[in-house]
């Protein structure tokens, strides 16, 4: 977990971690204990008849898949294109959360073949093996590449005032033709997703819409093997450990 919140939070950023401490020194979310403040705001209640499992990923990787679409929930009749790379679970999560808000016309694009075949069991309307295999134009384009090669077929894609959002963390200066964005009139969105609000909005989708997240996860597994776990090169690792009990 702190090697994943290093790479995720970029240094002097102003993105509360709260009791991760200064570097993470108390040492992350993987500790026996939690002191969470503000608790009373912060933290969201899972209904019992949820698998809180498959809920993990709730505090980031889902609502940075819900933050692109959210838009769409009182207008789902568009085309979206989701582009997929390094961002890997957050590409799947799209997919399922495109779904559940009913889009219009899903189509996907990656060359990882464990997450092409998640793409064709949910049954994106097209599935792309490269980026070259795309020929039209997206109302909304979601770039979850992390590469420059994956945004420019994201900004490629999206149609005339279409939009473009991405949860790319580009480390590296990035190309990004200003002149084609004006030309086509393009709405680039980029940033950290809100976890708490959003995550609460996806919990109320989730009353009205069954959404399987647990076809995201590619391996679950114990606490006891938790290191090796999480250093599996796969689309979604989840540690499951059994409850402490009370300090």
């Amino acid at each position: 977990m702190q090697s994943w919140i290093n790479k995720c939070l970029p240094k002097n950023s102003n993105v509360s971690t709260y009791e991760f401490g200064k570097h993470l020194q108390f040492g992350g979310a993987m500790s026996d204990y939690i002191k969470i403040s503000y608790a009373d705001a912060m933290l969201l209640k899972i209904s019992g008849y949820l698998n809180p499992i498959h809920l993990a990923s709730l505090s980031d990787n889902i609502p940075d898949a819900y933050h692109h679409l959210k838009d769409l929930e009182l207008n789902p009749n568009q085309k979206v294109l989701i582009v997929s790379g390094k961002a890997k679970s957050v590409e799947i999560y799209s997919l399922l959360l495109a779904k559940a808000l009913g889009v219009a016309e899903i189509d996907y694009v990656d060359n990882d073949r464990e997450r092409l075949n998640i793409a064709h069991k949910l049954k994106a309307n097209t599935v792309y093996s490269s980026y070259g295999e795309i020929t039209g134009k997206y109302d909304l384009v979601i770039d979850a590449s992390s590469t420059s090669n994956g945004l420019a077929t994201a900004m490629k894609a999206v149609r005339n005032f279409g939009t473009l959002s991405s949860s790319g963390i580009y480390i590296k200066k990035t190309s990004l033709s200003l002149i084609e964005m004006y030309a086509k009139g393009v709405n680039f969105k980029i940033g950290f997703a809100n976890a708490r609000s959003d995550g609460e909005r996806i919990l109320k989708l989730m009353e009205k819409v069954e959404i399987p997240f647990e076809i995201a996860t590619t391996k679950l597994d114990t606490w006891e093997n938790a290191v090796g776990a999480f250093l599996t090169e796969t689309t979604k690792v989840i540690v499951k450990r059994e409850q402490l009990n009370k300090y």
